[in-house]
């Protein structure tokens, strides 16, 4: 688990034998035993010591170098992995083939003994697959050949493919309109415009699951995550290393500790300033922060600090800044706080994954690759400052309505002196104008997947300690306007959050037939996800128990046991991984 200290200056977090077997026994108490755990160990929980060059299943070292650039679902999907414990993803996103007699030829493992890759050690997993294969099977969909699922089958449909060519016009169109009339509204809906687009088209593509083609499924993630959403290589190390294998685990999930002086998560602990009085208002200030300012940050800050830093260091430089180095379980345990709080840390997580990820200079292995990372970061970049330049009086006559139009006067248009005023608020009106985009995808983004995460539901001690990661995704996730059409392409399928998880090459389109049954598999391994029904309701019941984080409940206890208590729930469940009747392979996974 990450390391108690707080980043920067910070006092030193320290942890006696005490506070550790009081939240022991805690753990003990709220994580109940469950038959249906499936293994040893919990998968990537042991990143730190995963050998650079290898890829780490089921306990084991694999090279697969050599078969990057055949693998099915493209060299970007499978390079992901590459140098860390890599199998949640093998198998959550191996629905229809399990290459595991292929992989066995590639064990590298230092003992040499090369044994048969065990097959799928969680009965919930294995009865979701077979479902999947059922309906596909069924469905007519696609042609079938020699009775398998054709491979196209569950990737997106035709006309939800024209959708985003449209969806992609009304962007570019609405960008136009932005730029060329100075209008906020113009603006807004430019970025909504970039939201759907991110969340129907470059979330399906962030995964493989648009199309069976991977050099389309590149392109439309390109595509669809710029520029007023996020970026591309920085998207895929904090969505799909991070968040899909480590859903809402503190310390190693970065989307449960993503902005500093606010509480995300239960299990850290509450040091806001205000405590119970005025703590629950000031968490919910710095959300609504957050909801204004993700995209930005996402689009122009992270590919900065998350992929191009940590590359130049390892390619020109020869080695990682300190903040990079190590696994997941090296990183730095998260704390918020502001105006006498303690220095916040959040950010270390995402540090870790993207310092893998340039270690194995994953981006150079096709150059195109970089300059696309670089090309879409340039777009955003230039959207951003576009506005204050022509505001400036860049650009000449491009564009004659600028500078704008509601701060300027006869008096200015005749050539007089602008007052010192009018100035101001024509800057400040530039200003807005230049970030409406980002702020309306950024409210849109922020409300599709928090509410689906951030929830007393998602985050209780017994979801947290069940022993099986794949029951843990459907129980980390919360499902609303299930029966909607509107609300399923409001938000990408999001509304429909426990299917994603669970098999993610598998495009939305599909979800809402998959739904009941998958809810029926669900139900009969005892990890049935939340489902409010109303989109309203889950965003009601996330505000209040943002506001409860704030005001300090659900705590685990104080700063001194924060590490213990995340410590205790690793621990109760290797406990119960160790102890369990019902595991069906003896090995790491």
């Amino acid at each position: 688990m990450p390391a108690a200290a707080p980043a920067g200056g910070g006092d030193a977090v320290e942890v006696d034998q005490a506070d550790i077997e009081n939240e022991l026994e805690l753990a003990e108490e709220t994580c109940p035993s469950d038959s249906s755990s499936t293994s040893r160990s919990t998968p990537a929980e042991d990143d730190d010591d995963v050998p650079a060059g290898v890829w780490r299943i089921h306990g084991r070292d694999y090279d697969l170098s050599s078969w990057v650039d055949e693998h099915p679902g493209g060299s970007m999907m499978i390079l992901l992995g590459k140098g860390t414990d890599c199998t949640i993803l093998f198998e959550t996103y191996h629905t229809f083939n399990e290459p595991r007699k292929r992989l066995r030829g590639f064990d590298v493992t230092p003992d040499g003994l090369k044994p048969e890759v065990v097959a799928c050690p969680s009965p919930f997993l294995v009865d979701v697959r077979s479902m999947v294969k059922q309906y596909f099977e069924g469905a007519s969909l696609s042609p079938k050949r020699r009775g398998r699922v054709e491979r196209s089958a569950h990737k997106a449909s035709v006309v939800q493919l024209l959708l985003m060519i449209l969806l992609l016009i009304g962007e570019g169109a609405a960008t136009y309109w932005w730029l060329t009339s100075g209008l906020l509204g113009a603006g807004f809906v430019a970025g909504f415009c970039g939201y759907l687009l991110m969340v129907n088209l470059g979330h399906d593509a962030s995964h493989g699951a648009l199309t069976r083609y991977p050099w389309i499924n590149m392109l439309a993630h390109f595509a669809g995550n710029a520029p007023y959403v996020n970026g591309h290589a920085s998207w895929s190390l904090q969505h799909v290393v991070s968040h899909h294998q480590h859903t809402n685990e503190v310390g190693v999930d970065v989307d449960a500790h993503h902005f500093p002086f606010a509480r995300w998560h239960r299990q850290v602990a509450p040091e806001i300033n205000g405590g119970r009085t005025c703590g629950g208002w000031h968490n919910v200030f710095w959300h609504l922060i957050t909801y204004l300012a993700s995209t930005i940050s996402m689009s122009i800050v992270h590919p900065i600090h998350f992929v191009f830093v940590p590359l130049f260091w390892a390619v020109w430089c020869r080695g990682l800044p300190k903040a990079f180095r190590g696994g997941l379980n090296s990183a730095v345990s998260p704390r918020h706080g502001i105006l006498g709080c303690p220095q916040p840390s959040f950010d270390s997580a995402f540090e870790k994954v993207a310092g893998t990820f340039a270690r194995e200079k994953v981006l150079l292995h096709n150059p195109l690759w970089l300059v696309g990372n670089l090309l879409i970061w340039l777009t955003s970049l230039a959207l951003l400052l576009t506005p204050l330049a022509l505001t400036a009086g860049w650009g000449g006559g491009i564009f004659d309505v600028y500078p704008y139009r509601p701060y300027r006067t006869a008096a200015v248009d005749n050539g007089d002196a602008e007052t010192p005023i009018m100035c101001l608020l024509r800057w400040l009106y530039a200003a807005m104008l230049a970030v409406a985009p980002w702020g309306a995808s950024s409210v849109a983004f922020m409300t599709a997947t928090q509410i689906s995460h951030i929830q007393e539901v998602c985050q209780k001690e017994s979801t947290l300690c069940d022993p099986c990661p794949y029951k843990r995704q459907a129980l980390t996730s919360l499902d609303h306007s299930t029966g909607s059409r509107i609300g399923h392409f409001l938000t990408g399928g999001l509304n429909l959050q426990s299917v994603h998880h669970c098999m993610p090459s598998i495009s939305l389109v599909h979800y809402p037939a998959i739904y009941p049954l998958f809810r029926e598999v669900c139900k009969k391994h005892d990890c049935l996800p939340m489902d409010t029904g109303s989109m309203v309701f889950a965003i009601m019941s996330h505000w209040s128990y943002v506001y409860q984080l704030g005001r300090g409940d659900f705590a685990p206890g104080n700063a001194k046991t924060v590490k213990a208590l995340s410590a205790a729930t690793k621990t109760k469940r290797a406990v119960k991984f160790a102890h369990s009747d019902d595991v069906t392979t003896v090995t790491n996974v």
